[in-house]
């Protein structure tokens, strides 16, 4: 753990020395800096793997966020062009900012999930007969497979018709489905839910890896994803397997699993490019377009201070309908912007951006601090309330841990109205817990 912390403060203190080096006229021309916080932000991960695995595991969708930006403001910061915005990269400070926040991210949700076990309600979760569970499962998953077929014996996906997806859920796509990727998304904690515990219990896994194979089918095929689903279903798989699988340790093979896997999803990415007529190199020019939004927030002058700019604009302000917006209409060239904005597309990239560019780096910070713990006091409850099969409560704990990772990482605003009702939700299965559990003393004692 000392190693750790000191590695932690090693890489947090270097990002102040290394962004006024950048921010400065002097040209330092030390060329290995980038590849050198490679291997310690490396090793800072395994260590943390090895200090809390559950805690890791669990953050892996912030991780692999903080990862694929400083990939990105790495090659930003090397001259790379950044084709939305119209602008070549330079080394501005962006990639030591977002190592700033990274760490400190994974940091606080950490101590928040060490922290988690002291907040105890007085009576546990519900736990539902496992015949209910099933009952439950079902009723997520049948009707997504059904939609999925519908769509796909109607209309072939995106796919087979040669189209991007965007296009294809916007007017190809039948009436009625385009609520089928969110479907998806969400019933896949069910599938991963229902197939680790029958690992666990060494029960068949026949049915479940055809209903397996059938939702990586349906996210190639149908869902026209590529990258980012296979994303969502590797974090939430990560998350169920804590939960579900006791005493779990990272061993040398999961390692080399992971770095296949990686390499397996590189490849796939490579070959899409390919046949859309792009070369493998054009990997790169999209890997650039990650943190331009961040890099462009470190190069504007007005943006350099650590006060607030426009608080309100972080929700929308103006006639901009949310912070995305915003922050995509400052930096986007305006045809681009209005292209974007008619064809459905939109930038990525907007954790730090978004947050420093209206709130400041100040307001930004606390702020993720703040985020980064709660997230971890949430990912220690999933894993408890898996780990007795809470599946209800667990689910609920799953929907409003990935709301939070949305809105904050993807500035999808539209999530949080979707926040009250799964609070509610929440509430209200604790109270229900509440009154079974003393309806059950009363009777005893009686």
């Amino acid at each position: 753990m000392k190693e750790r912390m000191f590695i932690a403060a090693f890489l947090v203190t270097i990002t102040g020395i290394f962004w006024l080096l950048e921010r400065s006229a002097y040209s330092w021309g030390f060329d290995l800096h980038y590849l050198l916080t490679a291997f310690a932000v490396a090793r800072y991960l395994y260590l943390l793997s090895r200090y809390n695995t559950a805690a890791t595991l669990t953050s892996f969708f912030q991780i692999y966020y903080g990862i694929g930006v400083l990939a990105s403001a790495a090659i930003i910061s090397s001259g790379a062009e950044m084709i939305e915005i119209s602008a070549a990269g330079n080394a501005n400070g962006s990639f030591w900012l977002m190592l700033f926040f990274f760490v400190i991210g994974i940091e606080s949700t950490v101590l928040g999930y060490s922290y988690a076990h002291r907040l105890r309600f007085p009576v546990p979760a519900l736990r539902l007969p496992a015949r209910l569970d099933f009952i439950i499962i079902l009723l997520f998953l049948i009707p997504v497979l059904a939609i999925a077929l519908y769509v796909f014996l109607l209309t072939g996906g995106p796919v087979l018709r040669g189209v991007n997806r965007v296009t294809f859920w916007r007017s190809i796509a039948p009436t009625g489905t385009s609520i089928l990727p969110s479907l998806v998304i969400q019933s896949f904690f069910f599938v991963a839910f229902l197939y680790l515990w029958r690992v666990r219990t060494r029960d068949s896994l026949i049915t479940m890896r055809l209903i397996l194979f059938s939702y990586f089918l349906i996210g190639i095929f149908i869902l026209g994803q590529k990258f980012s689903l296979f994303i969502i279903f590797l974090n939430t798989w990560l998350i169920v397997k804590i939960g579900v699988t006791t005493n779990f340790r990272l061993k040398f093979s999961h390692y080399i699993s992971a770095t296949l896997m990686l390499v397996l999803l590189m490849l796939t990415v490579a070959i899409s490019y390919i046949i859309d007529g792009q070369g493998i190199g054009f990997i790169l020019v999209r890997a650039a377009l990650q943190a331009q939004l961040l890099w462009s927030v470190a190069e504007s002058t007005i943006q350099g201070v650590a006060l607030p700019y426009r608080t309100e604009c972080y929700f929308g302000c103006d006639w901009f309908d949310s912070g995305k917006d915003y922050i995509s209409y400052s930096y986007l060239p305006a045809g681009t912007y209005n292209f974007y904005k008619d064809g459905g597309n939109v930038l990525t990239g907007f954790m730090p951006a978004l947050p420093i560019f209206t709130l400041g780096h100040v307001i930004a910070t606390f702020l993720h601090i703040c985020i980064g713990f709660f997230l971890g006091i949430l990912q220690h409850k999933m894993k408890t309330a898996l780990g007795k099969k809470q599946l209800i409560y667990g689910f609920l704990l799953f929907k409003f841990h990935f709301a939070i990772l949305v809105i904050w990482f993807a500035a999808q605003q539209t999530a949080i109205p979707g926040l009250f009702p799964v609070l509610v939700a929440i509430i209200i299965y604790r109270l229900v817990s509440t009154f079974k559990v003393r309806r059950n003393l009363n009777f005893a004692y009686s």
